[in-house]
């Protein structure tokens, strides 16, 4: 029948292009709606598993960074060096204490005793005691005798001193004549050998503990630098003696020496920041200005320069700067 035959055909038709499109569909592979985010996933996390570049990178950075800025460097320069003076103090003349850092990763030059080598020993406010020495060898370049009394016969080194220093005492010797004080220079400059042959005759008597608290031993005296004299009453009364401060000339001395540009280096009840012994004869120049400022304030070298290193470097780099334009 011809309906038949063509509902058949149809049938047949319909199972052929099933039978087709089955084929074609087990050849292409199911589509999977997660695949993307399935890549995601496998993508780590940069915290989980950081790059290797990426760490590397971040470490050159972190090596480029400084440890902290040059104030804060110095606030903990300052820090440490208040705990060396501390520990000089409590240990008296033990010589390894050593130089704090400066902020630049290096340390000062230092002796075989552990003494720091100071850098700028013609500076007027160099400081030099039992933890700062001066260079090997060094001698100052514009050693003049000052025209005052001495004790000291005419071409003894004693009698010398930085030019400078040697017109500021002319001039405190003659205002304190003027006063009705007359004083004697004792000593002024001090070779090294001299301060040896000194020291060890101090040791022979007294033994080196005590030896140490009245005298320096060589290379870290102020009579090497020249900014330093032992003077007297013209008497000879209390000769290198503490009893000479209550004198009417260490009084004199007390109330005057600032403003010539002295302090006494060694003031009474200091022995602890300075590590001498109360010697009210021992005149050391800085200047009239700083002079002044420690005569004012009441204290000693050690202490003035820890509180104002910072204007002290500032003023020596606007030095420098001039002279380097």
């Amino acid at each position: 029948m011809p309906g038949g035959n063509r509902m058949n055909r149809s049938l047949i038709m319909l199972v052929l292009f099933t039978s087709l499109f089955t084929g074609l569909a087990a050849c292409v592979p199911p589509s999977n709606p997660l695949n993307g985010l399935d890549q995601l996933w496998d993508v780590p996390h940069p915290s989980a598993q950081p790059d290797e570049e990426a760490g590397k990178t971040q470490n050159r950075a972190s090596d480029d960074l400084p440890d902290g800025t040059e104030d804060d460097r110095a606030k903990d320069s300052f820090a440490k060096e208040d705990d060396l003076q501390k520990n000089a103090a409590q240990a008296g003349d033990k010589n390894e204490v050593r130089e704090p850092s400066t902020g630049k990763g290096s340390q000062k030059k230092q002796d075989e005793a552990g003494r720091i080598i100071v850098d700028d020993p013609l500076s007027y406010m160099v400081l030099v005691d039992h933890r700062h020495a001066l260079p090997e060898g060094f001698e100052p370049p514009d050693l003049v005798e000052a025209d005052i009394p001495f004790d000291k016969p005419s071409g003894d080194e004693r009698r010398l001193l930085r030019e400078q220093a040697a017109r500021a005492i002319e001039a405190l010797f003659q205002a304190a004549q003027d006063d009705g004080v007359e004083l004697i220079g004792i000593s002024g400059y001090r070779s090294y050998d001299l301060q040896a042959s000194i020291f060890a005759y101090q040791v022979q008597k007294k033994g080196e503990k005590e030896a140490a608290r009245v005298s320096a031993r060589p290379g870290t005296s102020e009579h090497q630098t020249g900014l330093a004299i032992d003077v007297a009453d013209k008497s000879g009364k209390c000769l290198l003696e503490p009893c000479f401060g209550e004198m009417p000339a260490g009084q004199w001395l007390k109330a005057h020496a600032h403003t010539y540009g002295f302090i006494i280096r060694y003031p009474e009840d200091g022995e602890a920041l300075t590590g001498y012994m109360y010697e009210p004869w021992h005149l050391r120049y800085v200047g009239k200005e700083v002079a002044t400022t420690i005569y004012e304030r009441g204290d000693t070298l050690e202490t003035y320069l820890k509180d104002n290193r910072r204007e002290l470097i500032d003023r020596q780099g606007d030095a420098q700067s001039r002279q380097n334009p």
